[in-house]
């Protein structure tokens, strides 16, 4: 029997979600801009349309944002779970390396 926790199989997929939620938060803020720049386009001429946009615009931005900060919450969770796994493995074998040098 052999007893292992996948801790770098754990900081890859935790590297993973770190970079997915760079990567979101650098979409939401060119989506940001996009925003702005279709609000300005619109301008003054058409409030309906204006204040639909708008609200579209807040509705999804603040969606990205918080799957921005969702995926890297879960990143950084995922790597210090991994950095646990391994010090309770270092702990495990710390201790059934004790228990065989006292022997029977």
């Amino acid at each position: 029997m052999s007893y292992a926790i996948d801790t770098e199989g754990t900081r890859r997929v935790g590297s993973t979600l770190l970079t997915a939620g760079a990567g979101m938060a650098d979409c939401a803020t060119g989506f940001a801009r996009a925003g702005r720049l279709a609000s300005v386009g619109c301008g003054d001429a058409h409030p309906a349309l204006s204040s639909t946009l708008e609200s579209f615009v807040a509705t999804h931005l603040a969606a990205l944002q918080a799957a921005s900060t969702g995926f890297a919450a879960l990143g950084d969770a995922l790597d210090q779970t991994a950095s646990s796994a391994q010090l309770t493995e270092v702990h495990a074998a710390s201790v059934i390396a004790s228990a065989a040098r006292s022997g029977p």
